[in-house]
């Protein structure tokens, strides 16, 4: 009964998490050349799971398997009113990096408008790089592309590097998840060069 009054009160830590470190990357990391896939920019769930970007993003209780074992008052307790505030804060987060492209692409919604614009730009995304890989797109086509592969990386690596900066109280587990999305960005960089620069000789040397 406990967990069913949870789910109805707050989304989950991982699916909060999960939007900003493996949503906007996972259909990235296919190698050059494979068929493009449709492009995701991590739109939240909608429902239960899904919050506004005001939302303290993590201000949930621990549900693991060993709470129930706690005695006396502690077990009978709200979950929710005794859990410690949450150390990451989306409102804060974004007083300070207010242009972040996480905010528009990645942040939790469940505005149906902004879950359709965005799934209209991925789609757009997706027909771009099929161009690419087709090589049908020009030269000017592809820069522009993989310009905004680039700024998108950048943004969501300078939002984990934030979070490890300034808050040394998150959970192990969600720093090392914030660890794992600033590693993926930083490759993908490097990643995003190298396929520029295959795009645009494939291009020449048709």
């Amino acid at each position: 009964m406990q967990n069913d009054q949870l789910g109805k009160r707050a989304p989950t830590l991982g699916v909060i998490i999960g939007v900003i470190v493996v949503g906007v990357v996972g259909y990235w990391l296919w190698p050059a050349g494979d068929p493009p896939r449709r492009e995701v920019h991590s739109v939240a769930p909608t429902g239960s799971a899904a919050v506004s970007p005001n939302t303290n993003l993590a201000s949930l209780p621990n549900t693991a398997a060993g709470d129930s074992a706690i005695s006396g008052s502690a077990a009978t307790a709200d979950p929710i009113a005794t859990a410690p505030p949450y150390p990451v804060k989306l409102e804060a987060l974004r007083a300070q990096i207010p242009n972040n492209r996480y905010w528009n692409l990645g942040a939790p919604t469940s505005d149906p408008a902004i879950a359709k614009l965005r799934a209209a730009r991925a789609e757009q995304d997706n027909r771009d790089l099929g161009r690419i890989t087709a090589n049908e797109a020009t030269p000017e086509e592809i820069r522009t592309y993989y310009a905004e592969r680039r700024a998108i990386s950048k943004d969501y690596l300078e939002l984990a590097e934030l979070v490890l900066k300034q808050i040394d109280t998150l959970p192990e587990r969600d720093r090392g998840m914030f660890e794992l999305s600033a590693n993926l960005h930083r490759g993908r960089l490097q990643q995003i060069d190298r396929d520029q620069s295959d795009a645009l000789a494939r291009i020449e040397g048709k």
